[in-house]
């Protein structure tokens, strides 16, 4: 398998056709100073994020190819040697021949500490520098714009990034308009906005770490060098709040250790800078860390000791390389999805055997909320599929046995689905990541691994026609049917390795810290989460009346303050809403999973409810199911998100805070919606109500029973929590007034 250090540095000549190739899978950096079974040991690295010249597969529509073209993205660079340190001076050498260039980033692979307390766990120690160009106010918010979408000379020049011909409306173009809101006499444009372009962070999506400085800090902003002539005092901050940080140049990550209570699994890493977090993703500033544990030695001991031999364990990021996100004048690009930067490559296994896949949902739009699976194709032998983890942390031997996702909820067989194998497809959402055990057939031959797009909108509307483009195209060589197009190719050679599934006797056990979550029963611990939207994709208007608009329980995204304080060790059940007719809004909250109990869009039979809860940290929620509505639209913000003729759509979670304090967040992974709005801070306090300080588990530390260790209330110093938001205005007053939106539906009386 050929390691991918580098993909498609550099410029190409556009245009050229791309010639399909085997998958190729991300550099791995691996711990040093580990014991013989990979324990312990630390990551000492750097990463570099510049603006590059790449090389990419994008679909051409007229020409019905992948054809290769020339993106200027942004892009981390890592150690080319990994034991050669990237210095100061190649972080300002555009040309360093020290540095590779790849995106998706490098997989770092990292271990948790093999019993509680012990201090076994990798380290992660890491340099980002940020080498992007300075822009002298990255507050201000960026002008919507969209360039024509049809007629002569339509879309985005790739080569300059501007519009190819000035917006038209008449031909789907939006003129530059710079958004702009007060409510309430306070400014939520910005930074509700895009806005921040070249200034970054990092996050450690799905792990269980501190979020406060130097870990898991979100709030983190990290600005280019600044010019010389300048000073940081000149500058202007504060889109992050008071418990923000702004550093210029580079910023020192010193993560902790891994706890043993960091659930082993398929996790990853992208930006997360308010304001550009949706355009880095699309850019592939994302990466993959691979946290190896018990759970992995189990399943490989397991495949050893019964005949198969090596399990193959093949990553595969999913994503969409842009330079422009919709609303930055990228609406026109075709949202083509790329398997590892590359378009539609190969999978090779031999006849029987079985493979682990790890499928990463490393994007960032509606048009990426995905179901992937094989084509239901009648009397022709096709791979089978058993689910093995979702979002990183992996499954009960009830729920491996049960496959709840490719079953329904209650273990019950799904409805007959003509275009997919219904037991081999599952919901892909942006931020998700799905694990499979993927067995052969027992004959040769060539099959596809096809996708859908879920949403119901106009960019997702537009993408499934790519899709449908591309299957036509690969007739003959997937045999693909249905107007499903190709994610990747998977060719079975005649060479013969006859493996089986593990029973649930022999599938790895569940470790105590994933216990199931206590039931709650109080309603003082009982939250409803609204995420609210209007006019999806319309940038028409300004001010006040802006087109999109988002928001989480009646409100905006506030920096000054925590919108749900939760005090560590106590469970919260969680009911989240969302009143789209077309899009899912993938619901993520950092620092722990959560359990999820119940969701309405798999409840027809009364099949919504778990029969065992399965962990997760991205829930796409449910759209709101009025058959009769138009897709694009959504219920009044107002409306009653229980009204039994035109309800919301809904799921049910337990979440609780274990071991680290401080600030974090929820919010949208359909990016653009969370820069512009649909985030929370969410902070995990103290009985007393204040943070502590967050460190290393400290030696001789007594850890309880499920193998958490004494929280940072207990090991650290008080720090002061965020102040609390105020209450939000209730759900079915007429609140969007305020923001320009007079309701349409009369409150409950």
């Amino acid at each position: 398998m050929t390691t991918l250090a580098q993909l498609n540095d550099g410029a190409c000549a556009d245009g050229q056709k791309y010639v399909q190739e085997d998958l190729r899978e991300p550099t791995k950096i691996t711990p040093v100073g580990t014991a013989p079974d990979g324990r312990g040991g630390s990551i000492e690295t750097e990463l570099v994020v510049a603006l590059r010249k790449r090389c990419v597969p994008v679909w051409s529509a007229t020409a019905n190819e992948w054809q290769m073209q020339t993106l200027t993205l942004r892009t981390y660079g890592f150690p080319k040697d990994l034991q050669k340190p990237i210095t100061e001076a190649d972080a300002n050498d555009p040309n360093s021949p020290n540095i590779a260039w790849s995106a998706p980033g490098p997989t770092f692979v990292m271990h948790p500490a093999t019993k509680p307390g012990a201090a076994d766990g990798t380290g992660f120690k890491m340099r980002l520098y940020n080498r992007m160009p300075f822009l002298d106010n990255d507050h201000a918010c960026v002008p919507n714009l969209k360039c024509n979408t049809k007629g002569p000379n339509a879309g985005l020049d790739p080569l300059t990034g501007k519009c190819k011909v000035p917006p038209d409306p008449a031909q789907g173009g939006f003129p530059a308009q710079t958004p702009g809101q007060t409510v309430n006499g306070k400014l939520v444009e910005p930074p509700n906005c895009f806005h921040g372009l070249n200034s970054t962070n990092f996050h450690f999506h799905g792990f269980h770490v501190s979020p406060q400085l130097h870990q898991d800090n979100v709030s983190l902003e990290l600005r280019p060098p600044l010019p010389p002539g300048k000073k940081e005092s000149d500058m202007a901050h504060g889109s992050h709040g008071d418990q923000a940080t702004v550093a210029y140049g580079h910023y020192d990550f010193n993560l902790d250790p891994l706890r043993y209570t960091q659930a082993p699994g398929t996790h990853w890493y992208h930006a997360h800078k308010h304001g550009s977090t949706a355009l880095h993703v699309l850019n592939g500033q994302v990466g993959t860390t691979e946290v190896r544990g018990k759970f992995d030695a189990d399943l490989e001991e397991y495949f050893a000791k019964n005949g198969g031999g090596k399990l193959a364990d093949r990553l595969m990021v999913v994503q969409q390389l842009q330079e422009r996100p919709p609303g930055l004048g990228g609406a026109d690009q075709t949202g083509a999805v790329l398997v590892n930067g590359q378009g539609n490559p190969r999978v090779r296994m031999k006849r029987g055997e079985i493979q682990r896949w790890r499928f990463v949902g490393a994007t960032m739009q509606a048009s990426a909320s995905l179901r992937i699976g094989f084509p239901d194709m009648p009397g022709k032998p096709r791979p089978e599929v058993r689910q093995i983890a979702m979002d990183g942390v992996q499954f009960s031997p009830d729920n491996y046995v049960c496959q709840p996702m490719l079953n329904l909820p209650d273990c019950t067989p799904p409805p007959n689905d003509s275009s997919f194998d219904e037991l081999t497809a599952f919901q892909l959402a942006p931020g998700n990541r799905v694990d499979i055990l993927v067995k052969a057939p027992d004959t040769a031959g060539t099959h596809c691994l096809v996708l859908d797009v879920t949403a119901q909108l106009a960019e997702a509307n537009k993408a499934r026609e790519g899709h449908k483009a591309r299957a036509a195209t690969a007739v003959g060589t997937c045999g693909v049917s249905n107007g499903l197009g190709p994610l990747f190719t998977l060719v079975v050679e005649d060479a013969s390795q006859p493996m089986t599934f593990p029973t649930k006797a022999q599938f790895p056990v569940m470790p105590t810290f994933l216990r199931d979550i206590p039931a709650v029963t109080s309603s003082a611990l009982q939250r409803s989460i609204n995420y609210e939207m209007v006019g999806q994709g319309n940038l028409a208007g300004s001010g006040a009346q802006a087109g999109s608009q988002f928001w989480i329980n009646q409100t905006k995204y506030d920096p000054s303050c925590a919108a749900e304080t939760l005090t560590i060790d106590v469970p919260e059940q969680w009911t989240l809403r969302n009143n789209s007719y077309g899009v899912a809004h993938p619901f993520h909250i950092h620092q722990n999973p959560f359990q999820l109990q119940f969701q309405s869009d798999r409840n027809a039979g009364n099949h919504g409810t778990y029969k065992f809860p399965v962990w997760r940290d991205v829930l796409a929620i449910p759209v709101a199911p009025n058959p009769g509505k138009v897709k694009a639209a959504a219920t009044t913000p107002n409306s009653n998100p229980d009204d039994p003729k035109d309800p919301w759509g809904k799921a049910v979670i337990l979440y609780v805070a274990k071991e680290f304090t401080g600030g974090f967040v929820n919010h949208c992974h359909i990016l653009g919606h969370e820069d512009r709005g649909m985030m929370h801070n969410t902070q995990a306090v103290c009985p007393s109500g204040g943070f502590a300080s967050t460190g290393p588990v400290p030696a001789g530390a007594k850890c309880d029973a499920d193998g958490f260790c004494p929280s940072d209330c207990v090991a650290g110093k008080p720090m002061p929590a965020l102040p609390v938001c105020p209450a939000p205005p209730s759900q079915q007053s007429n609140w969007p007034s305020a923001y320009g939106f007079p309701p349409t539906a009369k409150p409950a009386k």
